[in-house]
């Protein structure tokens, strides 16, 4: 009895040591780290400057001075010539770059029906979580008046420890996000800054303003002066802006102007406000009343008072790369500078963002500085959903199946000379396109459709779906192709079998610990008794 009490001890022993040995080296391949890494334990930063087209940069060639610090950093970067947002809208583009999907994926390219939910697929992965995950602090600075795109119910929140967010643009910075960073300079980070500065209607300080324009005769609002025409509109005329069941559940309040508007100042940056239509479509109504843009001097104006903002946002760029040099980071970070769209100024027809798929709306900067690595210029196509398999490179993480874009280490690295023929892009009322290097398709719900040959006009001028029918067709075939919904992606699953791999270790390791190791210390304690 007892030899079959030994054997059978002896082969549990066997046993369960080959199946920590297997599940070990399952774990080892399911594991989110890769054995080489560029820059291992890097920090990251990524910026996203919301509605920022790329020829109003000096670097992209703009004759005009808007960005003389982040033209200067570009000189020791990699800077992408040829980078298209995956969404006309702020939510459409800027998940595309945290998921690494496109957004007839990611499902966050509509406004939503309700802000208190969570909108983002539970089965998605940001690149946050990923990064928090394998050991950074991950930070979320940001400044948007546009409640319902960036509210971080939709998604944007999961996987940030640290949230610092304002809903003003008058009460914009980044200085919780740098002063976070000089607390924390000893941890590996990951912080995401976000701003819609440049968001329309256009208000930046006089003084910047008269870099941009001769004109004296200008009737400029400054952002707080909008504000309160805005608050004052809103008291006597409040249905523009809240639901009817909310002014009725809060007739006292609406029946007292004195003290709406005192809800009003205060509740600018609240999450309260996200219930509530924006108070943007306000402040435009305001501001476009000042502007004809029928009248060519108008439209200039209107350009200068957006490049006044985008050299502003140079500035508080500059605050960054200072602050990480001063405290001894600068070398030690990865550092992304990206817009998730740009901006129409009558190119087409319209004004702002979200309704066209044209170059001056999806061509937008995308700049990588990596320690250590040369600066370059590449011409290859590149999008939004490559940013976070090109992050995790970098640091060695292993990218999640559910990635959609490719890594642009390879061009970086100058192993290949591009990773993608195509670049897709998705407008309001399900517009599409995708575009070549020579060629660009886009249609619509509607069945209407355009052409053209980006080399011979890149303006986007002169619709050629009738003339090139052939051509046309095939890059139809392409962008169907590339709607048809990919299979298996669920990346929680993914993470779910690793951690998993790691409970069934961590069971029979302790099993082996509790049944053989400690029995065996016990035994020669008592035996030297």
């Amino acid at each position: 009895m007892k030899i079959h009490k030994l054997k059978f001890k002896n082969l549990f022993i066997i046993l369960t040591i080959l199946i920590i040995i297997t599940c070990s080296i399952c774990l080892l391949k399911k594991e989110n780290t890769l054995k080489k890494a560029i820059c291992k334990n890097c920090n990251i930063i990524l910026i996203d400057v919301d509605c920022l087209r790329l020829d109003h940069l000096g670097i992209y060639g703009y004759p005009k001075n808007t960005t003389p610090y982040l033209d200067k950093f570009a000189e020791n970067s990699i800077v992408f010539k040829n980078f298209f947002s995956e969404g006309s809208m702020t939510r459409d583009g800027m998940m595309s770059v945290h998921t690494s999907l496109y957004p007839y994926i990611h499902g966050i390219n509509e406004l939503p029906g309700n802000e208190g939910e969570e909108h983002l697929n539970p089965k998605f992965l940001t690149m946050s979580q990923i990064l928090n995950e394998s050991g950074y602090s991950t930070v979320f600075v940001g400044a948007s008046p546009e409640r319902v795109s960036v509210s971080l119910s939709l998604g944007f929140g999961r996987g940030f420890k640290h949230v610092f967010q304002s809903y003003s643009k008058q009460n914009f910075d980044w200085d919780n996000g740098l002063e976070w960073i000089k607390n924390n300079k000893y941890n590996k980070f990951f912080v995401s800054f976000y701003s819609s500065n440049l968001h329309g209607p256009y208000t930046p300080s006089k003084e910047n303003l008269y870099k941009f324009t001769n004109r004296t005769d200008i009737e400029m609002l400054s952002t707080n002066e909008l504000n309160s025409m805005v608050i004052e509109k809103i008291v006597n005329n409040p249905e523009i802006v809240f639901k009817d069941e909310f002014i009725k559940e809060n007739l006292e309040l609406f029946l007292n102007k004195k003290a709406l508007r005192k809800y009003l100042n205060i509740s600018w940056d609240d999450d309260e406000l996200n219930q509530h239509t924006s108070f943007l479509n306000v402040a435009s109504q305001i501001f476009y009343k000042k502007i004809s843009t029928s009248n060519s001097e108008d439209v200039e104006l209107m350009k200068a008072l957006y490049d006044s903002l985008i050299y502003e946002e140079d500035q508080h760029f500059s605050s960054i790369i200072e602050t990480l040099k001063q405290e001894g980071l600068f070398n030690k970070t990865i550092i992304i500078f990206y817009s998730d769209h740009g901006e129409e100024f009558g190119e087409h027809g319209l004004y702002g963002h979200g309704n066209h798929l044209y170059d001056e709306v999806i061509h937008t900067p995308l700049i990588i500085f990596v320690p250590g690595m040369e600066n370059k210029e590449i011409n290859a196509l590149t999008g939004g959903v490559d940013i976070m398999p090109t992050l995790l490179g970098l640091v060695g993480i292993k990218t999640p199946k559910q990635a959609q874009g490719k890594s642009l280490l390879p061009v970086m690295l100058g192993t290949k000379k591009s990773v993608r023929e195509y670049a897709h892009s998705e407008g309001l009322s399900s517009t599409f396109s995708i575009r070549s290097n020579e060629w660009k398709y886009i249609t619509n719900f509607k069945g209407n459709e355009e052409f053209y040959n980006l080399k011979q006009d890149p303006g986007e001028k002169e619709n050629l779906i009738s003339i090139k029918p052939g051509v046309a067709s095939e890059m139809r075939e392409k962008l169907e192709e590339h709607l048809k919904e990919p299979e298996n992606i669920d990346a929680k699953k993914e993470r779910l079998n690793i951690n998993t791999f790691k409970r069934i270790l961590i069971i029979l390791t302790f099993l082996l610990i509790v049944i053989v190791i400690l029995p065996k210390r016990y035994f020669k304690i008592k035996t030297e008794r």
